[in-house]
């Protein structure tokens, strides 16, 4: 697996009007970016046990640069659905990231402060990754209170659960649902 490159999100608009390095998206911005996407992508769909939608992208070189206004949105796209999926909160400093671009010359495109927010958030994203799983809660089934006659009935046109001749207490569910009456808490009804 490749590794995660420190990301670059100090960008000024000094750094436009005096056209330093940091004032143009070359070949290298665009690796690390997607590079660093792609890292966080597998990490979070492995720790967090959970599928992220993510746009392959070929790698581009100096001359196959991708200047698409599509691979550019596929590029915002696949940022924004990990930090959608990463369970972080907005407190962080995540910040929701515009993703229909278009081109021609009345087009709407990304600017270096919008380069920041991508690379800032995959900045945030890295070093709370380990939290991430923290925040994530996980639950059983639930348990949604319908009428007592309609489960019942359910259970006798199913077949699954075999009828009584006396009333006999049965596990409604293994797992731990809320609500209120200690028969409903631990998961017994009285048929």
């Amino acid at each position: 697996m490749a590794k995660f490159i420190t990301p670059i999100y100090d960008r000024t608009s000094t750094d436009i009007s005096t056209e330093t390095s940091k004032a143009y998206f070359n070949v290298v911005d665009w690796v690390r970016i997607y590079g660093n996407a792609e890292i966080l992508h597998s990490l979070i769909e492995y720790l967090l046990g959970i599928g992220v939608d993510f746009t392959e992208v070929e790698s581009p070189t100096i001359y196959t640069i991708n200047t698409s206004i599509g691979k550019i949105n596929d590029l915002a796209e696949n940022i924004e659905n990990i930090r959608a999926n990463c369970g972080l909160p907005a407190a962080l400093g995540l910040v929701e990231l515009f993703t229909s671009w278009t081109d021609g010359q009345s087009g709407q495109t990304p600017g270096y402060e919008d380069v920041n927010d991508w690379e800032r958030d995959l900045s945030i994203i890295f070093a709370n990754l380990a939290n991430s799983v923290e925040y994530t809660v996980y639950c059983g089934v639930a348990s949604a209170g319908q009428p007592r006659f309609y489960q019942h009935r359910w259970r006798q046109y199913a077949g699954w659960v075999p009828p009584s001749e006396t009333p006999v207490r049965r596990p409604r569910t293994n797992n731990a649902i809320c609500g209120s009456g200690i028969m409903r808490q631990n998961g017994f009804r009285r048929y």
